[in-house]
């Protein structure tokens, strides 16, 4: 939700609207926008053409993609899709995007994109789609509580069972030392918190993990692994002792300082410490994937305006840096670091308050207008100056993320999918499972049993 209300933000801000007519260019929603060179190429070479957007909501099912198409209530001339929610292949097969391999910048663009990226708009030699924003989802530690709490790199999870092991030793440790204002996950709802809340989570970690694992290999995906076995019956034990260890959520009120030993959830942005990653892999020989999310912009075939829609994403992809530009130098394996383009103010910023607070200094005064230590503020100051990047994506940054650029996993919309419709029987059986409502053979063959109506339906 707070991808999507950044995008709508930007959107707001950047989208030119027009008239509609016949000359007009009608982009869908859920794009970053051109930056003024691709906008300001496309109207000299087609000053007739004006541009517009077609509003309403990002796509959210491959179903009502289809069904706009079909029943030509569709009016962009370039829709766009996000990976997650829509099965692009299935999209690209149909014949519904336009091939756009002929457009030498395109074919430029694409070729410069990391593989597994460019793989995600590539059906047998052709072109389909122009990907603009990725995101990531991956797991981290929380280095300052992970640092506090005496824990080292070596600590951090790799594998699901590392998980477990951790999280067991970490409960004996808490009982032990009395550690009361520490989660190990912070962003529950304490009035949907449940006693089996934990273990679920666990489970779906689990089932997630062996998912991706199988689809990235090119596998049969089938839940009566052994080592998949192993670990779900370890999550009803771990599970239940982090709830009989960990306060209730309901203790969280605000202002409270507490600590959080995990964090997780979509970002467009690689991480700063990369090194805090943790992965839940079933085996220790697996990949350690990061699940991602991409959203591509593709040319409606059949379009009025197919010429200068193919055109324009030509533009968009010779130039392109978007509203986000941190973000579009993912894509590709060239990408330069990308300056900070705040560096000078904050810098200034930040010398302008040292100096004041040295002058009030050396005039003898020894505390702020609210009372705190002039010496204490002084010293954040510093420090904030010394943070000061001249880049918001740094060389190191980049060369951390190309060292996983292999390992960026893109799941088809599935049962297994967060956000598809239909995951809610997936998410029943986790927590009938994880209440000890069924046996793990019995969800172990449910599980088989939505992996093969998904196998039937093409997911």
């Amino acid at each position: 939700m707070k991808r999507m209300l950044s995008l709508m933000l930007a959107l707001c801000c950047l989208i030119l609207s027009f008239p509609a007519s016949a000359d007009t260019l009608t982009m869908g929603f859920f794009m970053g926008m051109p930056t003024d060179e691709a906008w300001t190429a496309f109207q000299q070479a087609h000053p007739e053409t004006e541009f517009a957007h077609a509003g309403g909501k990002p796509y959210t099912s491959t179903g009502e993609l289809f069904e706009r198409l079909l029943s030509g209530q569709m009016k962009e001339d370039i829709f766009v899709v996000d990976t997650e929610r829509i099965d692009v292949a299935s999209v690209f097969q149909k014949g519904y995007a336009l091939d756009l391999s002929a457009h030498p910048h395109i074919h430029a663009a694409i070729t410069r994109m990391h593989p597994r990226i460019a793989a995600q708009v590539s059906r047998d030699g052709k072109i389909y789609g122009l990907p603009t924003q990725i995101w990531f989802d991956y797991r981290q530690v929380n280095n300052d509580s992970w640092e506090k709490y005496g824990y080292t790199m070596k600590d951090i999870p790799s594998t699901m069972t590392e998980l477990l092991d951790f999280l067991e030793g970490w409960c004996h440790r808490v009982q032990a030392e009395g550690l009361d204002n520490v989660f190990v996950w912070g962003d529950w709802y304490a009035e949907s918190f449940q006693p089996y809340s934990y273990t679920a989570r666990l489970v779906n970690l689990a089932v997630k993990s062996h998912v991706a694992q199988s689809s990235f290999a090119g596998q049969p995906l089938s839940f009566h692994d052994p080592a998949l076995q192993q670990i779900l019956a370890r999550c009803l034990q771990v599970g239940q002792l982090i709830h009989e260890t960990e306060p209730h959520p309901s203790t969280i009120v605000e202002g409270m300082e507490y600590d959080l030993l995990f964090s997780e959830g979509y970002r467009g942005m690689w991480p700063d410490q990369e090194e805090y990653l943790f992965f839940t892999r079933i085996t220790p020989d697996q990949p350690k994937l990061i699940t991602c999310d991409l959203t591509i912009a593709a040319v409606r075939a059949g379009s009025d305006m197919e010429g200068q829609a193919v055109e324009f994403l030509g533009e968009y992809a010779k130039n392109p840096k978007s509203v986000l530009d941190l973000n579009t130098a993912f894509l590709y394996q060239d990408a330069a670091p990308v300056p900070n383009p705040n560096y000078e103010t904050q810098v200034q910023m930040f010398q302008q308050r040292i100096e004041a607070f040295e002058r009030a200094i050396a005039k003898g005064d020894t505390e702020t207008e609210e009372g705190r230590p002039l010496e204490e503020e002084l010293q954040q100051q510093r420090d904030g100056l010394a943070r000061v990047n001249p880049y918001m994506l740094t060389q190191e940054q980049l060369a951390r993320y190309q060292r996983h650029a292999d390992d960026l996993y893109f799941p088809e919309p599935s049962v297994f999918s967060e956000v598809v419709e239909g995951r809610d029987a997936l998410s029943e059986l986790v927590d009938q499972y994880a209440a000890s409502l069924i046996s793990l053979d019995q969800l172990l063959s449910r599980l088989d049993q939505l992996a093969r109506m998904m196998e039937l339906e093409g997911k």
